[in-house]
């Protein structure tokens, strides 16, 4: 449940912020990634344009008004610099790569679990890995005709986990 809550809180946050920044935001790492890729001969012939600068543009045109000498403003079109969003334009790459990283943890954590679930003979195995460092796997052996079901395995692998080798003999003996 905790891990169906990570992927839909990921989501959420990437879908919001995407429609902030009127949907350019899904596919900006890879546009950012694509525009990269290519050399800057062929950025020029194939007219592209860097994705950073679609959605955090840097220059842009700017009417200073300033006093005249007949004292009416004295309007001037300049080019501003838009010096944040030189930060926002890297800020938020890193963001979305952060996110789509915690986003294929979060999946495969997902099927890990729905496999430890679905298939009995996993969680076994992993209960049995659990006890190698202590030298304690023929003791999982001794386990196998109670037939445990799987959770059981999940419950006494967290278990273990947790434990020192004393402590981990004395339970699997009981």
């Amino acid at each position: 449940f905790c891990e169906i809550l990570n992927i839909l809180s990921v989501v959420a946050c990437m879908a919001s912020l995407n429609a902030l920044l009127d949907g350019q935001y899904m596919t900006y790492g890879h546009a950012v990634q694509e525009f990269y890729a290519n050399s800057e001969e062929d950025r020029k012939s194939l007219k592209m344009v860097n994705p950073m600068c679609n959605v955090f543009p840097t220059e842009v045109s700017c009417d200073v008004a300033s006093g005249g000498i007949s004292g009416s403003a004295d309007v001037r079109n300049k080019l501003c610099i838009l010096s944040n969003n030189l930060f926002n334009q890297y800020y938020f790459l890193i963001l979305w790569i952060w996110w789509v990283f915690l986003l294929l943890v979060s999946l495969l954590g997902l099927l890990n679990r729905m496999l430890q679930l679905c298939v009995p003979g996993i969680t076994a195995a992993i209960f049995r890995y659990s006890l190698v460092p202590h030298n304690l796997e023929d003791r999982a052996n001794d386990l196998a005709v109670l037939k445990l079901k799987q959770w059981d395995y999940f419950l006494l692998t967290k278990m273990v986990r947790n434990m020192k080798g004393s402590d981990i003999e004395r339970l699997l003996t009981e």
